[in-house]
């Protein structure tokens, strides 16, 4: 499962595919952008994806989403990071 703390840095291992999804609020009600992560052939769980909600203001992943089938309507779990309680 993603760790909210090494998110950033997964976001450009080779084999994610990033995608621009939309602009939202987290569940704390702060604007931010989100973005949907895929694996295209690598990891323990290649089907599985997340979205990630990246603050606008600060520029870090406020919120994520865990989709253990990347085609599934609803995620799983839903988490705000650990440094926003």
């Amino acid at each position: 499962m993603l760790n909210s703390s090494i998110t950033p840095f997964k976001m450009k291992d080779p084999g994610v595919t990033l995608k621009y999804i939309s602009e939202d609020t987290t569940q704390k009600s702060v604007k931010a952008d989100v973005v949907r992560l895929t694996y295209k052939g690598v990891g323990v769980t290649p089907n599985d994806a997340f979205n990630v909600w990246v603050n606008k203001k600060t520029h870090l992943v406020d919120q994520w989403a865990v989709y253990k089938e990347a085609n599934q309507p609803k995620p799983n779990q839903t988490k705000l990071c650990a440094y926003l309680g």
